[in-house]
């Protein structure tokens, strides 16, 4: 199974669906301790490609921002 379908299903979209892909490392102190991945579908929320992620938190700009919950 590809990763697109493998996500599509997850998400309960088409395999063709768009979705925003962002990927994280996390770091504290000694170094990095965690990698995140997230996929999101693009059409809950249109424009998040603007949103800069390195000064805002993921969940707290799809709340404010796109009203998902």
């Amino acid at each position: 199974m590809s990763v697109r379908v493998r996500v599509a299903a997850l998400l309960s979209i088409s395999p063709d669906a768009r979705v925003y892909y962002l990927k994280r490392l996390r770091d504290v102190g000694q170094g990095t301790i965690v990698l995140l991945e997230n996929y999101v579908v693009y059409e809950r929320c249109v424009g998040i490609e603007g949103v800069d992620f390195t000064q805002q938190r993921l969940f707290e700009s799809l709340e404010s921002q796109f009203e998902l919950r």
